[in-house]
């Protein structure tokens, strides 16, 4: 349950909402979601620490040195998760469709979906879930 430690505070799936939008910077985080500085300072370490963001060091013209925020490969794993959770957020709380993700190749929208082993697509409506139980070696 550590995954749900970790996620399960509402800034910090906002900061790698932003981070999976590319806003890497301390400044842009912060004034894109009005969280406040202690506690986006606070989540970012969090989130550093359990080796979802990298830190980047980058330098404005005239400026001191400071860290971006970047996903890693371990945040990046969560794509899948991450989406299913925004376009059920969006569908079933927001009422509306989004096209936040889209093919790189032709910015057709795309959607997490299952599709079974022969490659079709299929409604959540026609999925079960099945409980296997796992053999415990002692």
């Amino acid at each position: 349950m550590a995954a749900a430690e970790l996620l399960a505070d509402r800034w910090s799936l906002l900061i790698l909402r932003e981070a999976f939008y590319g806003v890497a910077r301390f400044d842009d985080i912060q004034v894109d979601l009005g969280v406040p500085k202690v506690t986006l300072s606070d989540r970012l370490k969090k989130l550093a620490e359990a080796g979802l963001l990298a830190e980047e060091p980058y330098q404005n013209e005239g400026q001191r040195t400071r860290r971006a925020y970047v996903l890693t490969p371990a945040a990046r794993a969560l794509t899948l998760p991450f989406m299913a959770l925004m376009q059920w957020g969006d569908e079933a709380v927001m009422h509306r469709s989004s096209a936040l993700a889209m093919t790189s190749s032709t910015g057709s929208a795309v959607r997490v979906g299952f599709i079974d082993a022969e490659g079709r697509a299929v409604e959540p409506r026609a999925v079960t879930f099945t409980v296997v139980k796992r053999r415990t070696d002692r």
